[in-house]
């Protein structure tokens, strides 16, 4: 379910040339649900919370024009932007990081390079990102699209969740979405342990060296288990991809096995395989 608030706002044009041509907009944001197929799946308010917006304006030429920053009290806030007629693009990042805040990409192909920092586990309010052509007409909504995926670690038959370790996750991560999925050139990072059957990880890609695997610890009736987790569909490895969820369960068999599945589910729905251990 995709939430919406509607701004009227102003802000500083850092490059406008012909203010007696500018023009008022008006924008609404809506937040792209990490699933519209499965309740299961709905978003959290935590996951769904903006408390600040910066706006990149984009001319024909791949320009950025203009900056707009402004923050949230109240989503009933009324905020008047105005902008060159030159302005053709509107860029939208949620929740930038400090940063983002002081970014100051000239052109297009600089804006679309801007990358969050991912060194510590993401948390929210979670970064977000959206574009919007503003062409003609005065009223616009950009959707937000969320720039981490979620994992959510679930168990039956016995199985207790204690922890969860991410490994292999990039430093980096596009703000932008990307028109080929893409990872910048980030190092990799393990995350301390998280007692949160939840966590957020960057987009990842699939190769066997760079893959997010996940550690996760619990028990099966008191068996204390460690189970190693990939993201296998068909015995290929697929990547981590923005706004979507992972959800991983864990499942005793009888005697004493587990197995592990995970359905990815957002723009599409697919069973990765399922895995089988003794315990």
């Amino acid at each position: 379910m995709c939430i919406f608030f509607t701004f009227i706002f102003s802000g500083c044009n850092k490059k406008t040339e012909h203010p007696e041509i500018d023009r008022n907009v008006f924008v609404s944001f809506s937040i792209k649900s990490f699933s519209d197929a499965a309740v299961k799946t709905k978003a959290s308010a935590e996951e769904e919370a903006v408390d600040q917006v910066l706006l990149f304006a984009v001319n024909e030429k791949g320009d950025v024009v203009g900056k707009y920053p402004f923050k949230l009290n109240l989503l009933s806030d009324n905020i008047q932007l105005t902008v060159s007629s030159e302005v053709k693009l509107l860029y939208a990042v949620a929740n930038p990081s400090d940063q983002l805040k002081v970014a100051d990409p000239s052109t297009l192909l600089d804006l679309l390079a801007l990358t969050k920092d991912f060194s510590n586990a993401p948390v929210s309010p979670l970064i977000m990102s959206g574009l919007i052509g503003v062409n003609s007409g005065n009223q616009f909504n950009i959707e937000l699209t969320r720039a981490v995926a979620k994992i959510v670690i679930s168990g039956e038959g016995g199985f207790l969740f204690q922890s969860v370790t991410v490994k292999n996750t990039p430093v980096k991560g596009f703000v932008f979405m990307q028109k080929t999925f893409t990872i910048p050139s980030s190092d990799r990072v393990v995350y301390s342990e998280i007692s949160n059957s939840t966590v957020y990880v960057a987009e990842n890609s699939a190769t066997s060296s760079t893959a997010t695997t996940l550690t996760v610890t619990g028990s099966f009736n008191g068996h204390p288990v460690s189970v190693d987790i990939d993201f296998t569909v068909n015995n290929t490895l697929v990547p981590i991809e923005r706004n979507k969820c992972y959800l991983v369960n864990l499942e005793a068999t009888p005697g004493h096995d587990y197995d592990f599945s995970i359905e990815i589910v957002d723009w599409d729905e697919v069973d990765v395989d399922t895995h089988y251990f003794d315990y």
